[in-house]
């Protein structure tokens, strides 16, 4: 009997392996078919998302579309008023001049007589008069053109430039239009020194294109500010301030020996370095990326705005002040 049960026992241990195995098998053949049919759905779903994909630069490029168009609009706008203040500065102004001179180095016979050796002084020669009216319509005019010139002839151009986060035209107004922005400011303060005045409007432009270089770094660079970008961001800050620093010390001078400055000019001064810090501030931003000066559209409507502002405070003071 204990013989039966022991063979009992071993046939029901190998019926009981043997059922393992059976079930090893099936489980071993669903996981294989499951397997097999398991590409299926990937590949569905990278349809789905390829679908999605296309579907969201369909979206990307409507959008980038109206954007452009949005801004052509900002250009022909901007372009007709600068246009039309231009017309109105240059012939409802009436003519005052401001005078153009060379100075130099000559020798002074009377003090050389007096003292009686040679003496040096400076010596100035009157080389015309500009009417100041005609300056003021000149850097309008220069807006204009260049918001126009973008508007209509250099439209591609305006979209690859936002497309990059990169304007060039941009810049170049901002260097010649607010050069002669500040030879403007010059004149009516009563510098009359040509080489003054044209190293006011290189320092200016000369300020735009720095700014401009820190740009095209910054971009190339994926948005992250270099250090050489830093460092050609610094020089066009410096470069673009010391128009300022020279007004500055016009101010100073007439307050310590007793000069006089009218109260327009006290406004032309305050107003315009406000917009000056603020343009400088803006072109920080947008080298730093920060907050919605991250926007290529966004940043063009700001540069767009500043230097509307700027330019028609700038010819309504002048024109209140002096050509009215």
């Amino acid at each position: 009997m204990a013989k039966q049960t022991t063979t009992k026992k071993k046939a029901h241990k190998k019926s009981a392996a043997a059922s393992k195995n059976t079930v090893t098998q099936e489980t071993v053949i669903q996981d294989t078919a499951q397997a097999a049919s398991t590409p299926a759905e990937p590949v569905e779903t990278t349809k789905k998302s390829l679908f999605k994909f296309k579907k969201r630069a369909q979206t990307d490029g409507v959008t980038a579309q109206t954007s452009v168009g949005r801004m052509v609009r900002w250009y022909k706008w901007l372009g007709a008023l600068f246009l039309a203040e231009s017309f109105v500065v240059a012939f409802l102004s009436k003519e005052v001049s401001a005078p153009l001179a060379m100075q130099y180095p000559a020798v002074d016979a009377l003090a050389s007589e007096a003292s009686g050796h040679q003496v040096l002084a400076l010596a100035s020669r009157h080389l015309g008069d500009v009417q100041l009216g005609w300056v003021v319509a000149t850097f309008l005019i220069l807006f204009a053109v260049i918001s126009l010139v973008m508007a209509t002839v250099y439209r591609p151009y305006l979209e690859r430039s936002l497309a990059r986060g990169i304007n060039a035209f941009r810049w170049l107004g901002l260097g010649l239009g607010g050069g002669l922005m500040v030879v403007t400011i010059a004149m009516v303060s009563g510098f009359v020194a040509v080489p003054v005045l044209l190293a006011l409007l290189l320092l200016t432009f000369t300020g735009a294109m720095l700014a401009l270089g820190a740009e095209v770094l910054t971009a190339n660079n994926k948005g992250v500010k270099t250090r050489f970008a830093h460092f050609l961001c610094g020089l066009a800050v410096l470069a673009s301030g010391t128009p300022w620093v020279i007004f500055a010390l016009s101010v100073v001078g007439a307050a310590l020996w007793h000069g006089h400055f009218t109260s327009y000019l006290y406004s032309i001064y305050a107003c315009q370095f406000a917009l000056a810090v603020a343009v400088m501030t803006a072109v920080h931003f947008r080298l730093k990326r920060k907050g919605r000066w991250a926007d290529a559209y966004y940043t063009e409507r700001g540069f767009l705005l500043l230097s509307f502002v700027a330019a028609s405070l700038l010819a309504l003071q002048v024109f209140v002040g002096v050509l009215r």
